[in-house]
């Protein structure tokens, strides 16, 4: 069993961007349970701490919670160096992994 599902809303993955600021958007919604307390960017060795927990009523209804909200959107604003880059999302577990 995956420990969650993770997806990147914007930019579109493999897009090209220009150097500078940007903010990674999208959602992570844990394995049944599992708990996510952190999400981060990894850029060339540099991290990128985001925000997790943004509602999504979209994923609320699609996860069937009723009338509790998904609290499942993330951001992460990083910095971009000219030239090609990998990027690596991470969701860490409230138990530290």
């Amino acid at each position: 069993m995956s420990f969650c599902t993770f997806h990147l809303d914007a930019p579109t993955p493999g897009a090209p961007l220009a150097p500078g600021r940007h903010v990674l958007r999208g959602w992570v919604w844990p394995a049944p349970g599992r708990h996510i307390v952190d999400v981060r960017a990894r850029i060339d060795g540099r991290v990128f701490a985001g925000v997790h927990g943004y509602p999504r009523p979209d994923l609320a209804a699609h996860f069937q919670l009723g009338h509790r909200p998904a609290l499942a959107e993330f951001r992460v604003p990083v910095d971009l160096h000219a030239g090609p880059a990998v990027v690596t999302l991470e969701a860490l577990a409230i138990e530290g992994h």
